[in-house]
């Protein structure tokens, strides 16, 4: 019988090595604790060494884990409906961080008062390790396939830049120069069969072409400046009310042509932390696409208003022209997409201020959207930093100055 009890603990003990698992008893009533061999070599010591007690135990557990076992252990003991697996970590003998799980029963006697506590203790560091490199592993793919993705996005918006270059290029900045070629061509031969009125008709139209060669090359280089990092953000403290003045004295005379009221209730003392001249092709921009799809007699409102809780003023440029669809708006700061259409007056466009505005708007921080219906007019919202935001590495971004 003795033999057969000492055969049975020794194929324990080898079962125990084999699964890399060992075995406890706490023993409640006299504070003493039982470890198998496993056990003792999971805490890197000699088996049967040392008698272990609860207290001794915790001695070993590293500090962040004290408190854990403790309460785990006396929910255990209250109610052993509540399972008791744990996971913490030690400072083996050999100075190595281990990571060991634990699980156990409870046993009670005949009035439910628990007497012993039977566990299992596992060293599952190898498999913690594992677990984190699988994370590491997958994080590091992920961010790879997002690096990818990005990169995917941005030969994207490359070969459309590039598409769109060689197409106004090709087309859009040749068409004002051949309308300006042929009628200055035909004015030169047959100014003398033309009156005052006729040749006067024929030099507006050559004047509206190079306006708008001009107007277009200004974008163009704009954009290409964007796009090539050549643009600085210069911001500085600006009255709005003055700057708009200056930008309405050259669009005024486009405005007159077709007779619209352009209504200005910016505030005189309105100011604006901003690139001087990023906000003026912002406003240039806008104020003349507003002119340009209102119809005669129409009318263009230019306002602002603070953002409430927010350092931010919002700009809105409202007109009564033929309006915007939903599906073109959508695509309006695509560069890919085109979008541009004649005006009212058959005024042309490429669409690349909007690409310009909002760029320049992003680069303060700003947002620009569109409400708009057809045949009512649209309205044209941004905003732009009312007071110097701090966006240096040692300050909080969002405070401003007082």
């Amino acid at each position: 019988m003795e033999e057969h009890f000492t055969n049975t603990i020794e194929w324990l003990n080898r079962a125990q090595k084999i699964a890399g698992i060992g075995i406890w008893n706490q023993d409640i009533l006299n504070d003493s604790l039982w470890w198998s061999d496993q056990t003792y070599l999971i805490f890197g010591m000699k088996p049967q060494s040392k008698k272990m007690n609860f207290k001794q135990f915790l001695e070993m557990v590293q500090p962040e884990y004290k408190e854990l076992i403790i309460e785990k252990t006396k929910q255990f003991l209250l109610s052993d409906a509540i399972p008791y697996n744990v996971e913490y970590k030690i400072i083996s003998k050999d100075n190595i961080e281990c990571i060991l799980q634990e699980e156990a029963l409870i046993k009670r006697d005949n009035t439910g008062k628990p007497i012993q506590i039977i566990g299992i203790i596992k060293d599952i560091t190898k498999q913690r390790k594992a677990e984190l490199e699988l994370i590491r592993a997958k994080e590091k793919a992920e961010k790879r396939e997002l690096l990818i993705k990005k990169q995917n996005k941005k030969l994207q918006e490359l070969n459309s830049t590039k598409d769109k270059f060689f197409s106004i290029i090709a087309h859009d900045l040749k068409s004002p120069f051949n309308c300006t070629l042929g009628f200055s061509n035909i004015l030169l031969k047959k100014h003398k069969n033309y009156d005052n009125e006729k040749r006067e008709k024929i030099i507006k139209s050559i004047n509206d072409s190079a306006n708008n060669a001009f107007n277009l090359l200004e974008n163009l280089l704009t954009w290409s400046c964007s796009q090539l990092g050549g643009i600085k953000y210069l911001p500085e403290n600006l009255n709005l009310k003055t700057l708009l003045f200056e930008i309405m004295f050259v669009l005024q005379e486009q405005a007159n042509k077709k007779n619209i009221s352009i209504l200005d209730t910016i505030s005189y003392n309105e100011l604006i932390y901003a690139d001087r001249n990023m906000i003026a092709t912002i406003l240039r921009n806008l104020i003349s696409n507003a002119i340009k799809f209102t119809n005669k007699n129409g009318n263009v409102v230019i306002s602002s208003k603070k953002q409430i809780n927010s350092n931010f003023l919002e700009i809105s440029i409202i007109d009564t022209g033929v309006g915007i669809s939903e599906e073109k708006i959508d695509n309006l700061f695509c560069i890919s997409k085109k979008t541009s259409t004649q005006g009212t007056e058959n005024e042309t466009g490429t669409g690349l201020g909007l690409i310009v505005c909002k760029e320049f708007i992003e680069k303060h921080d700003g947002e620009i959207w569109i409400e708009s219906e057809i045949t009512k007019g649209s309205s044209f919202y941004f905003t732009v930093p009312c007071k110097q935001i701090y966006t240096d590495i040692n300050t909080q971004k969002g405070q401003v100055t007082h």
